[in-house]
Order: structure tokens, then sequence, then C-alpha cells
């Protein structure tokens, strides 16, 4: 489960790494990129937060596992409590939802991007138009 929720978050670095090496060149040829900025802005907060919730999931799940190991030792029916799964759960679900809140702030930045190859903002910035009458 950490290994999918983390490669997924790594996933996501990757496109946002790609999203901002775009905004670079867009920017570079004159292209407006205020919202594409604004969304991957989002969305990298979203991945800090994500990762966070991760990183807090594996040491209530490492913290269980090495009470359990200890009760085991005393015991013989120790088991991951109720209680801790509920908050894995929690956690989990939270990793979740920040992962689909940073997809969907990296969908809206390719779509504000979308429209602006270098072709289309070089016409733009280059086409003038002759108004003489005769």
């Amino acid at each position: 489960m950490f290994l999918r929720l983390q490669a997924t978050i790594d996933r996501e670095r990757l496109i946002m790494a790609k999203i901002n090496a775009r905004i670079v060149k867009v920017k570079a040829l004159g292209g407006t990129t205020t919202n594409a900025e604004k969304f991957t802005a989002e969305a990298k907060m979203h991945l800090d937060e994500a990762q966070k919730a991760l990183d807090l999931l594996k040491s209530t799940a490492i913290s269980d596992f090495e009470l359990n190991a200890q009760a085991e030792a005393t015991t013989t029916n120790a088991s991951i409590t109720g209680e801790t799964m509920k908050k894995m759960r929690s956690i989990t679900a939270d990793v979740e939802k920040h992962l689909r809140e940073a997809h969907k702030a990296l969908t809206n930045a390719l779509n504000s991007l979308r429209g602006m190859s270098s072709t289309n903002v070089n016409a733009s910035s280059t086409t003038q138009v002759n108004t003489t009458n005769n």
C-alpha cells in the first residue's frame, strides 16, 4: 500500500516537473502562464500534504507493528487494534484526497497551457494587421 501511494506521489511530481518546464518555455516566448503557475503551486501544496500524510501513515503502521511485536512476546493474541485501523484508513483517505486534488490542479494547469504552443505564441506576438484603405 505504501509503495503504491509513494509511486503515485512520485509520478505526479514528475508530471508537475514537465508542466513547469512547459511553463518556462511558454513564458520565454511571451505567453501568459499565470493560471498554469497558480495551478502548479496548488498541486505542489497538495502533493506536499499527501507526502506528509503518507509519512504519518508509515510511522503509525510501524509503531503499531512494534507494539504488536512486544505484545506477542508476552501474549499469544496480538493484532492491529480497531482504533489503529480506523486511524490508518482515515490517513489513507486523506492521502488519496490530496492526490486527487493535485491531479485535478495539474490537469487544470495543462489545460490552461493548451493552445499556447510555440507556434501559436509566436504567431500571435508577431502578426500585424494592415488597416490602410485605398
